[in-house]
């Protein structure tokens, strides 16, 4: 199956759960979602044992391939069986985009995640006129490594002068060590 089947059957399964939503009789309504609860939780115990027995088998390689995979992953974070931590994803997708930021005058700095919300600062990205384009990138690159994050607040810290903060330009630099 392809991705494009794969999509096509994500929409249809959206659709009835929708028309399930939409029941008028509560206790058909809630058979319908009690049968889909049982059905995932059934899914995900089985996922589970997948993950276990690749231990053995393939190891770490094999689970990160598994976490690969879009529809896998997603899968795996339904369930709450990925392999790799929210922060590792969000800061992975960092580092992918980070040339296209660079490219653009631009970079961006984690200051943390909480309660599934990630916090960013966006630093000195040249022109005032490309910080929406690079922020979208910046949501676009998280969202896709991390659909599980439910909100992202960026802090843009080129000043409307053009300024960049002495703090900003030290970003990531080590000091003393």
């Amino acid at each position: 199956m392809n991705d494009h089947d794969v999509y096509e059957r994500v929409t249809k399964a959206e659709m009835l759960l929708k028309e399930i939503e939409a029941l008028r009789d509560p206790k058909a309504r809630n058979t319908a979602v009690s049968a889909v609860q049982s059905l995932l939780e059934l899914y995900g115990e089985a996922l589970a044992r997948i993950l276990n027995m690749s231990h053995g088998v393939g190891g770490e390689a094999l689970l990160q391939t598994f976490a690969d995979d879009e529809l896998v992953g997603h899968l795996l974070l339904l369930h709450d069986l990925h392999p790799t931590d929210l922060q590792t994803r969000v800061e992975q997708a960092l580092v992918a985009v980070r040339p296209y930021l660079q490219s653009h005058g631009g970079s961006v700095a984690l200051l943390g995640i909480e309660n599934g919300t990630v916090h960013l600062k966006l630093l000195g990205s040249g022109c005032g006129q490309s910080t929406p384009a690079l922020k979208a990138a910046v949501e676009q690159a998280i969202y896709e490594a991390a659909p599980d994050v439910l909100a992202i607040e960026t802090v843009d810290t080129a000043a409307a002068n053009g300024f960049i903060s002495v703090e900003s330009l030290l970003e990531g630099v080590k000091l003393g060590g």
